[in-house]
């Protein structure tokens, strides 16, 4: 009996030994999957919209700006325009492996039911994902309801996009207005181009109706 409980013993211990081999490697990997869509200059200006009565101290618009990535942690700059008109700046370093402030930067490339870990909320599922227009251009977009607070982000990127908040007291509403990580598009054209092509026309225009206008005189 005893030299059958050793070797059950072993077993177990071998048993055990394996799986926090595997949990090893599992942690590891998660965190070689966690990918950085932004580098240093990339920025995003929100606008903050709200029902009901809110502090006066929420912002009404916020600027981030990246100014460091080194490995999973990223430094950025956050200005806020406040409801009572004051202006803060601040700086700071987060690691994305445990998750971003207020969900403002996810990994990129995530898809749906993709999980991605949050100190403040554990694990974070993607419950959708959709092609829809943010800052003027067609973006893949990934979802998740945090918190009783729906979220979209770039899946490309991972910036945040859009976050709709409901309280009791008032209601919360963040929107991307405008960034440098894509290029704003109209009919399908960047400004540049749709510019050039609008000047053309236009000259273009002018020279037809001078000549017409000559040719009637």
């Amino acid at each position: 009996m005893l030299s059958a409980w050793c070797h059950m013993n072993k077993l177990r211990l071998s048993f055990l030994v394996i799986l926090m081999w595997i949990g090893c490697v599992t942690s590891v990997t998660v965190v070689a999957q966690i990918s950085i869509g932004v580098t240093v200059g990339d920025w995003v200006e929100y606008n903050i919209t709200y029902t009901g009565t809110p502090p006066d101290y929420y912002p009404e618009r916020a600027r981030i700006e990246v100014n460091a990535v080194e490995g999973t942690q990223v430094t950025a700059e956050i200005t806020a325009r406040r409801l009572n008109g004051t202006t803060t700046t601040q700086s700071g370093t987060f690691d994305l492996a445990n998750g971003s402030p207020e969900l403002l930067l996810i990994p990129a490339n995530l898809g749906l039911d993709d999980d991605f870990h949050h100190d403040a909320f554990d694990n974070v599922t993607i419950t959708g994902v959709d092609d829809l227009l943010y800052a003027y251009v067609m973006r893949t977009v990934v979802s998740a309801t945090v918190s009783q607070t729906r979220f979209s982000w770039d899946q490309t990127t991972g910036i945040l996009l859009k976050a709709e908040q409901t309280t009791d007291v008032f209601t919360q509403k963040w929107l991307i207005a405008a960034t440098n990580l894509w290029q704003a598009q109209m009919f399908g054209l960047d400004p540049t181009m749709f510019y050039a092509l609008l000047i053309v026309g236009i000259a273009a225009f002018v020279s037809i109706a001078i000549l017409l206008l000559r040719h009637f005189s």
